[in-house]
């Protein structure tokens, strides 16, 4: 039903940023003309030469860790997007749920979203008239029927949206953990639904990163890392396989102290960690209150999106943090690196506790729950050693 063969996706992303809108587009090639000739560009490989064949009546689960391109290659296989490099192969009918709502208009009703919906998978009106009322008995919204669907809620516009893909006649269903957003009894109803789809002889891909689900329902699994198909085959080998590379404690990075200046508002913080391998990485500190309220990061880079690529070895680190910036009050710090842009990362939590105590005025205030990336400047110093 699905064969893919040397199946390759990048992504190119602009230095400058991408424009969202033409005339911001316009004013930045008319300060930089150059840069229509020169425009920098780095680039992320979402998946890497993946090859695959998926048979009629397969249940298949695709799971990997965020970022590895699992929903990349649903996009491509749904004609989304194309693939950079290699082909797909699809025979028959396809059907996919890749975020809740998408099609929908939020002005028409959930009527009316069902036709435009079921249109936009390829169902004819004929077909929709005969269904319709499956259809809305199956989403359990009938009394918001008539209703516009920018009154419904997240799991009612899932529901809905399910339900339509669920009744068309297809022989290939796509869902990328959309059933996460609705209740037990939904997920549970809508489990069943999609057995009795496999046995019927569709074949279905299925996302989710709930393993009982997953051994559940499929019985076939690819498993993705960093855009590569590393293992597939049937579904508790495949897992047992994830599970345990998951379980394993990473040896690319040991952490091996820190200290702080306990009595000065103007301090130090000297910690010590370790690369096993070169990395493009971004050092955090975060600084928490006693009760668990984050006040604030700090970066080893300004751009939080980019690392900087550091040689294997020992570091030594140290960082400086503004005058008067802290209250009097007890602190406690975790330490993170981060990889490829935050999609990777490795938290160590609550490495160092410190007190301030200082007499003077109240420097400023951190009282409740700060959700932002506040970065104070704080000077930092990064050495091997």
């Amino acid at each position: 039903m699905i064969k893919a063969k040397n199946l390759s996706k990048r992504y190119w992303i602009p230095e400058q940023g991408v424009a969202d809108s033409f005339r911001s587009l316009l004013m930045q090639k008319l300060k930089n003309p150059l840069s229509l000739f020169l425009e920098k560009k780095s680039s992320l490989q979402a998946l890497d030469n993946l090859s695959f064949e998926i048979e009629e009546g397969d249940a298949v689960a695709l799971v990997g860790p965020n970022g590895s391109g699992k929903s990349t290659l649903l996009k491509i296989l749904s004609r989304i997007t194309y693939p950079t490099a290699g082909e797909v192969t699809l025979a028959g009918r396809l059907a996919s749920l890749l975020e809740v709502g998408c099609g929908f208009h939020p002005e028409l009703t959930g009527r009316e979203n069902i036709f435009l919906y079921g249109a936009i998978l390829g169902m004819k009106r004929a077909e929709i008239q005969r269904e319709f009322d499956s259809i809305v008995d199956f989403s359990e919204v009938e009394f918001m029927i008539d209703t516009p669907l920018k009154h419904y809620s997240s799991g009612m516009q899932m529901r809905l949206a399910f339900s339509v893909a669920a009744h068309l006649q297809s022989d290939i269903l796509l869902v990328d953990e959309i059933l996460a957003v609705g209740d037990a009894d939904f997920q549970k109803k809508s489990l069943g639904r999609m057995q009795e789809m496999v046995r019927s002889g569709r074949t279905l891909i299925f996302v989710s990163h709930n393993p009982e689900l997953l051994g559940e329902l499929c019985t076939k699994c690819l498993l993705l890392q960093e855009g590569k198909l590393v293992k597939q085959g049937e579904i508790q080998e495949v897992l047992a396989h994830y599970s345990k590379q998951r379980e394993t404690p990473t040896k690319r990075l040991e952490f091996n102290g820190v200290q702080v200046d306990s009595l000065s508002s103007d301090r130090d913080i000297e910690f010590q960690f370790t690369l096993h391998e070169p990395k493009e990485v971004n050092f955090v500190l975060s600084f928490f209150s006693i009760d668990g309220h984050l006040l604030f990061h700090t970066l080893s880079n300004r751009e939080p999106r980019h690392g900087e690529v550091k040689k294997a070895g020992s570091y030594q680190a140290r960082v400086t943090l503004p005058k008067q910036l802290l209250n009097s009050g007890r602190y406690f710090i975790d330490f993170t690196i981060a990889e490829k842009g935050w999609l990777q990362s490795k938290r160590f939590e609550k490495v160092h506790s410190f007190e301030v105590q200082d007499e003077s005025a109240l420097r400023g205030d951190f009282q409740g729950t700060y959700n932002g990336f506040f970065r104070p400047e704080c000077t930092w110093e990064l050495e091997q050693r």
